[in-house]
């Protein structure tokens, strides 16, 4: 099994006030905290914009570390 990292960083960053009520809404339906479900929406993303060959290899490799 994978010994993934579990150490952590704190971001701040700033969002409108509408798209805080939105993420709040949702996450709230799915009983998660804000970070979780922050961090979930960015590894999302990263994943898509990042869909090649040469990044899940990397992916891999890291988890197997």
């Amino acid at each position: 099994m994978a010994n993934n990292d579990k150490s952590t960083e704190t971001v701040s960053i700033s969002m409108p006030g509408w798209l805080i009520e939105q993420l709040d809404l949702t996450r709230k339906k799915f009983f998660r905290s804000r970070s979780d479900f922050v961090c979930e929406a960015v590894r999302r993303q990263i994943l898509i914009s990042m869909d090649s060959p040469d990044f899940w290899d990397s992916v891999s490799h890291k988890e197997e570390e």
